[in-house]
């Protein structure tokens, strides 16, 4: 079955769809221990950092860290709905003019990226943090895909 993730940016209100994979042993092997400890690295990024939390009732919300620790980006995953979460990233974007906080979210798997101030000094970054949020974000879902009992971000 092929899925879809909508990948939404908070500031501009920019959407673009990403299949996701069926499988992908290695990411979820990697990203696993980190998602449990809502904490990690970004893979090949010195220093750069993510903490996680977990918003509402099925959504994970997290912030990428530079190496100075300065929050760049802020974003939230669900497997569908989750306003709490939607809005919280819409309310943090640092531009105007995007996703309204009060919009409903997506019905199906969505991620929401909201681009904070500390991003001015890492414009040359966004593009594959972007990508690492998206992988982060699938991870995160199939996690949840195969623990549809638990609470979101456990297991």
């Amino acid at each position: 079955m092929t899925r879809t993730l909508e990948h939404w940016t908070a500031d501009s209100g920019h959407r673009a769809d990403y299949v996701l994979p069926t499988e992908s042993p290695g990411m979820l092997a990697m990203l696993a221990p980190m998602i449990a400890a809502r904490a990690g690295f970004v893979p090949g990024c010195d220093g750069w950092t993510w903490t996680a939390r977990t918003v509402g009732t099925d959504a994970l919300d997290w912030t990428l860290q530079s190496p100075g620790g300065v929050e760049v980006l802020r974003c939230a995953a669900s497997l569908g709905g989750d306003r709490a979460a939607w809005g919280a990233v819409a309310d943090a974007a640092f531009l105007s003019g995007g996703v309204d906080p009060a919009s409903d979210p997506p019905e199906g798997p969505w991620l929401l990226a909201a681009v904070r101030p500390g991003a001015a000094g890492h414009v040359e970054a966004l593009d594959w943090l972007s990508s690492f949020c998206r992988a982060l974000a699938w991870a995160w879902i199939e996690r949840r895909s195969v623990d549809p009992f638990g609470r979101a971000g456990e297991r």
